[in-house]
Formats: C-alpha cells, structure tokens, sequence
C-alpha cells in the first residue's frame, strides 16, 4: 500500500467513524437533489445549491485533517472552501438562482448518470479495491465524490454561465486523474467521465462569454 494511500484511507476511516451518521445524511441529501432536479415542479434551485455548499464545506473539513500529512492538503481545503462559497452565494443571493433541471438532453442524461453512480455504486467501487468501511468515500464527505456529483448537477444547468462553478471541479477532477494510479486508489480511474464531459460542457459556453 502507497503512504499516500494509507493515509487517505485511513483519514476516510477516522472521518466516518467520528461523523458518523453524518454519511448517511449526506447520502440522504444527495438522493434529494436527485429527486429535485428530475421533478422540477418546484423551485428547488435554493435547496440544491444550498446542499451542495454543505457538502463542499464538510469535504473541507475532511481534508484540512490532512494538513501536515499531504503537501496539497491545504490548497485542497480551500478548493473546497471557494466551491462551497460560491454556492451558498448563489443559494441566498441569486434571485432566481440557476434552476437544475433533468431534461432529454444528452448532458442532462450524462449529469443524472454521474449523479446515480456517484450516490449508489461509488462507495461500493471502494469495497471491491478492498477498502471496506470505514475506509469508504461517501459522498458529501470525501470530497473525490462530492466534486463528480457537483459536475452532474451542474450539467443540469442550461445557462451558459454556468461553466464558472465547474472550474473548481473540474480541477478536482485533473488532479485525480493525474493521480489516482500512483495512490493506488484505482476505483478513481471514474474520475475520467466527469472530467470529459465537464469538459466538453465547458468550452463552448466558455468561448461564447
């Protein structure tokens, strides 16, 4: 096992073991995203990002635990801290706010996938690797997961200025592509979907602003 490894799984472990339910929770408010940006009857645009700046700001606290043990651990936190910002931003302060909705579009199909794999197989992909609970990365909490469903919901977004809030993602994305397979924590290789699509989302709405 690499020493980068081990102490992320182990941080993973410590994390779920202090929080827990909090784990359960999250998944919980992931599932409530799901249903809001599907059944979109409602203006749920507040609820959703206002989950979502919950979720980045708990990831933070995960990985401001690694401080002194990873070298990026601190430019990591505070990815998370700028992501969760934004979002409680737009939550409180945008009248309306974005509105995630699941449409017949293909990047809407793609977003809801992201957000079904990361909410109902991911924490499984650990345990096949071998790393059972509570060395599991649940979504809401560890922020590998948090950031692929963060992508999903904003592909949802049919706004062209929506391409922003991916930027933290996406980095996020890039950096466990980069390194996923030297910390052995090869279930990440996932990491490349998002990463692709965000992308793909990305550049056009990017060349037009």
């Amino acid at each position: 096992m690499e020493p980068d490894q081990k102490i992320l799984l182990d941080a993973m472990g410590a994390f779920n073991l202090m929080s827990w339910p909090l784990p359960l929770v999250t998944n919980v408010a992931g599932l409530v995203v799901v249903v809001a940006c599907i059944a979109h009857r409602f203006q749920t645009a507040r609820l959703i990002f206002g989950i979502l700046a919950g979720m980045c700001m708990v990831s933070a606290i995960f990985t401001s635990q690694l401080h002194g043990a990873l070298a990026l651990a601190p430019f990591l936190t505070l990815m998370s801290v700028i992501q969760g910002t934004a979002f409680l931003l737009v939550a409180v302060g945008c009248d309306p706010p974005p509105q995630p909705r699941f449409s017949s579009s293909w990047y809407s199909i793609a977003g809801l996938t992201i957000m079904l794999v990361v909410l109902c197989l991911y924490p499984f992909l650990g345990s096949w690797a071998g790393y059972h609970w509570p060395r599991i990365a649940f979504l809401g909490i560890q922020p590998v997961p948090t950031m692929m469903f963060t992508i999903g919901v904003l592909l949802q977004i049919c706004r062209s200025r929506v391409w922003k809030f991916m930027i933290v993602p996406l980095l996020w994305m890039v950096l466990v592509a980069l390194t996923w397979r030297d910390k052995g924590m090869f279930h990440d290789s996932i990491a490349f979907a998002p990463l692709a699509l965000g992308l793909i989302y990305v550049w056009p709405r990017r060349m037009r602003n």
